[in-house]
């Protein structure tokens, strides 16, 4: 189990909280090259934001051939699940991301 100050601080950057809302959300495991589109930022840095969230425990990670997809961690903490629920609720207004979009967007992407 990782320290909630490690989880916290993978946390505090915004393209990362918008990746784990979007996996919340949407309960997927959703491929690297989605969540580049989806939050028009590059590859490379979804790639470093997702080994963040994995390292602190926040996220899993599965490789399929080039491919990797990420899913909120089954073994997350009681505390963290529920401070994460609360956090997403009030700052749904801010993060602005169209949950239905971006789940059309995994939907119809060619990582599967």
């Amino acid at each position: 189990m990782n320290s909630p100050t490690i989880q916290f601080k993978a946390l505090s950057d915004k393209t990362r909280f918008r990746i784990v809302y979007i996996l919340k959300q949407s309960n997927l495991e959703i491929c690297e090259c989605d969540l580049a589109e989806i939050l028009d930022t590059p590859y490379y840095s979804i790639s470093r934001h997702l080994t963040i969230l994995h390292n602190a425990g926040i996220i899993e990670k599965r490789k399929e051939g080039r491919w990797t997809f990420a899913f909120i961690s089954k073994s997350l903490d009681t505390y963290i699940q529920n401070f994460l629920d609360a956090f997403i609720h009030i700052q749904e207004d801010t993060i602005n991301i169209n949950i239905k979009k971006a789940i059309k967007t995994v939907n119809n992407n060619v990582c599967k």
